[in-house]
């Protein structure tokens, strides 16, 4: 239960940064891969610390 838990968490953020960088080059124009990287990343990283300490 606590490692579906825990995807689930990494599932909804990642979801989440994606959208937002979406909507954000749909609105803009601009994107910036790298910028959009590193946020999924360090999301990704507090999912699964979040995961894990549950």
């Amino acid at each position: 239960m606590h490692m579906l838990q825990g995807e689930a968490l990494m599932n909804d953020a990642s979801g989440l940064e994606t959208f937002k960088f979406a909507l954000a080059a749909a609105m803009t124009g601009v994107f910036s891969m790298a910028s959009a990287s590193l946020t999924f990343v360090l999301v990704a990283v507090g999912g699964l610390a979040v995961g894990v300490a549950r």
